[in-house]
Formats: C-alpha cells, structure tokens, sequence
C-alpha cells in the first residue's frame, strides 16, 4: 500500500515537473514576455518641440532604463487645460503631463500631483496691437496711458475694427486679459494671502474696465486669431506667441509695448508670466521613474534649447538685434513679474509654487466683473464682494 502510494505521488511530482517545463519551452518558443511598464506622456507641444527631439530623448532614457517605454499622448492645450481644472483623477491622462504653473495649486492641494519639474520657459504677458488699424485711425504710436487707450479704441471702434480682444474660452482669462490692467497701475491683488481689492487704485481700475464695456470697447473672441486677422486692435497676451504672429502678419504689421497705465502713474508696472513645467500624477504606477524621465529632460541642453528655440526664446546672455526681443527685453527691465498668485517668483526662487486656488479665484472675480458690466453693481460694491468672497475662499489655504 505504502509503495503504491509512493508511486502515485512521484508520478503526480513527475508530471507537475513536466507541465513546468513545457511551459517554460513553450513560453520561449512563443516569446511570450512580461509586459514592458510604460510611462504616458501627455503634452501639447505641437509645434513647440520637433516630435524627433522627443523621441530621440525617449529612445536614450529607455537605453539607460531597461524595461521602460515612454509612450507620447499629444493633445491640444485647450484640452488639456480642461482636464487639468477639473481637478480629479479622471481628468488628468498621463504619468507625466505638461501644465502651466497656474494649474498647479489645485493639483496640489487635492494630491493629485506630485511637486512639480521646476519652469522649463517663462514668457511674460504684453501689450499688442496693430500697426496698419493705428496707422489708419490717425496714429503714429500705441496708446501709453489709459485715457489714450480709450481715445484709440473708441476711434479704431467707429471705423468697424474691435478695440480690445479678449478671450470668450480661456478658463483663466481673468489672469491673461484683465488682470493685467491692474498690475500696469502697480498694484497687485493679493498680498501674503491676502486680498487687496479695496485699495482706491483698484476701484478706479474697475471703473476703467466698465467703462471700456460700457463704450463697446472690448470684444470677446478666438483672441489670437482675431487679432492676426485684424479683427481687434489690441490685446493682452503671451510673449509666446510672438513667432506665430509674426510668421502670419509680418515683422511690421504689429508690435508690441507696455500695457497702458494711469494717466497719473509713472511707478514701475508688474506683468503676468506664464510658466511651462512638468506634472507627475500622484497615482502614477511608475512615479520614481517618470520623476527620473523629468530630471532627465530638464536637465539635457538639447531639448531646453529645441524647446526654448521654437518658442522664440533668446537668453538674457545671447545678443541679438531682434527687435521684438529687444523690446521684450525693455519691458522686463521696466516692470517686475506679479506675484499674486505664487508669492514668490518661480525664476527667482525655484522650487517654490502657487498653492493659491487660482481658478476658482478668477471665477469669483468674472462672476463679480461681469455683474459690474450689467450695472449690477457699483465699483464700491464689486471690490467688496470680490475682496469678501476671496477672503473666505483663501481661509483654506
């Protein structure tokens, strides 16, 4: 009986051997592998960096990371800048994505992001306008006060040309196109957390924006393609898209300057920045390597120059005689970056970034805006509600 026993049980060991070592052949002859981890990258730059940078870049890091496979995911900004506000989960695609600093803080109190790749570019925000509807209206030069501003754009307005353009679907127009009107008078909105929108430079920069609504002054569209068309006059916009402009325009049917301030201001002006940075997804199954990947490109030459190069970037230390970057170069030694929504300014201080809530402030800030625009409201009371509203939001952070 014993050795009965024995047998049966060596003959199932037998076959349990056998099994083993057929699937371990078969497995070879069908190459049949455990799955390469791969890292999503999600990003806009379309045009902004030469797709065979990348990949060049990807194919070197996987060379140095055995097992890994960086997969690109390219979507537009727009879309992107969607999934990013929504703020959950679902919405963000990716292991690493490309962002604005802007976004950041929500992403960051919510844990959804790690911290973020320090700024890859910086672009500040200015004055545009152009140069054949001045030149037509009567003027040789762009407005640089306030009360000249309005002379010109009620002027440009009256012979079918739209003064100011500001954009219908920006989630955070408020920071791009109006905002800037209050740092041009030096003034900045929150300080140390803390809102500063009853100050009397603030209510009359209030009273000014109404009165450009009010005149039929600012008009709401696709902003940079309005004003490449020659829609608008005027806007407020991104350093960044000088090169687009100029390639559709011309070097001379447009140009840029300081956003007109008060008649009676002669202080420097602030002007917004916009930073581009990297994002890892705090749920990200590969978030050591994808943080490697990041340090990886931030730190190669080659893809901050290809990426600096296509977006019409020249470093302070390069001389040029471009002369939109030199006057690039004007408009920041005339002001200073604003640091409402980060504290403190990424370039000086790098590693440091917005905690602020800054979507939900500009909502706040539209919401009250445009009941100031419907009459609604009186500039006294807008500042009050906003400087209220935002108080109670800013409690939590």
């Amino acid at each position: 009986m014993k050795d009965f026993d024995i047998k049966k049980h060596g003959d199932k060991l037998l076959f349990a051997l056998a099994l083993i070592v057929a699937l371990i052949w078969l497995g070879t002859k069908l190459n049949i592998t455990r799955p390469t981890p791969s890292i999503l990258f999600t990003h806009w730059w379309e045009g902004d960096v030469e797709e065979s940078i990348l990949q060049e870049l990807a194919d070197e890091f996987e060379s140095l990371h055995t097992g890994i496979k960086i997969v690109f995911n390219r979507k537009s900004y727009e879309e992107i800048q969607q999934d990013i506000v929504t703020v959950s989960d679902a919405g963000i695609s990716g292991d690493i994505f490309t962002l604005e600093n802007l976004w950041s803080g929500e992403l960051l109190k919510n844990g959804i992001m790690e911290n973020p790749s320090a700024p890859l570019l910086s672009f500040i925000n200015v004055f545009y306008y152009n140069i054949d509807i001045l030149k037509n209206a009567g003027f040789s030069r762009p407005p640089k006060t306030r009360s000249e501003f309005i002379t010109y754009a009620n002027v440009v307005t009256q012979e079918g040309n739209g003064g100011l353009i500001v954009s219908a679907d920006d989630m955070f127009r408020m920071y791009h196109d109006i905002y800037p009107w209050f740092w041009a008078a030096g003034q900045q909105l929150i300080m140390d957390k803390t809102p500063q929108l009853n100050s009397r430079p603030l209510i009359d920069t209030l009273s000014f924006l109404a009165s450009l609504h009010n005149q039929g002054l600012i008009v709401f569209g696709d902003k940079i393609e309005d004003f490449i068309m020659g829609r608008a006059a005027f806007m407020i916009a991104s350093a960044k898209n000088i090169d687009l402009i100029r390639n559709r325009m011309g070097d001379e049917a447009f140009d840029i300057t300081l956003v007109p301030a008060p008649d009676n201001y002669f202080g420097k002006p602030y002007y917004g920045t916009s930073e581009w940075i990297l994002g890892i997804h705090s749920g990200s199954a590969n978030k050591e390597t994808s943080k490697a990947f990041v340090d990886f490109l931030t730190n190669n030459p080659a893809f901050i120059s290809d990426i600096s190069k296509k977006a019409g970037i020249i470093p302070d230390n390069v001389p040029t005689m471009d002369p939109f970057h030199l006057k690039l170069r004007d408009i920041a030694i005339a002001g200073e970056a604003a640091i409402d929504f980060s504290g403190v300014y990424p370039r000086v201080h790098p590693g440091v970034y917005p905690v602020l809530p800054v979507a939900e402030l500009d909502k706040i800030f539209e919401e009250e805006l445009f009941s100031l625009f419907a009459e609604n409201t009186s500039t006294q009371e807008t500042a009050e509600a906003i400087q209220t509203r935002w108080l109670e939001l800013l409690k939590s952070y």
